[in-house]
């Protein structure tokens, strides 16, 4: 039989409002863009990164949260690894 393979991630500061649903806003630890790098927007090509709005202690400590609570259900059926990613853009 075949597996599932699931990765939980947090991109930080590396992303784009236009990429992200209605309202919700580019978060990071820390409200530092990147210099360089650049996202793909579809319709728009390759935009500057705008500044990440920076995320206060509770924020940090409730997207931990939000992370392990998504781990713990996606280990309800049967997984055979689970790959979580939090280093993006820190």
């Amino acid at each position: 039989g075949g597996g599932i393979f699931l990765q939980i991630m947090h991109t930080g500061r590396i992303g784009h409002p236009l990429n992200l649903p209605p309202n919700a806003n580019l978060v990071a630890p820390s409200a530092i863009k990147p210099e360089t790098t650049k996202m793909w927007v579809d319709g728009e090509g390759l935009l500057e990164i705008p500044d990440p709005k920076e995320m206060t202690s509770t924020e940090i400590q409730q997207n931990i949260a939000e992370h392990v609570t998504a781990a713990k259900h996606a280990l309800k059926p049967v997984l055979m690894e689970l790959n979580y990613i939090a280093r993006m853009g820190i």
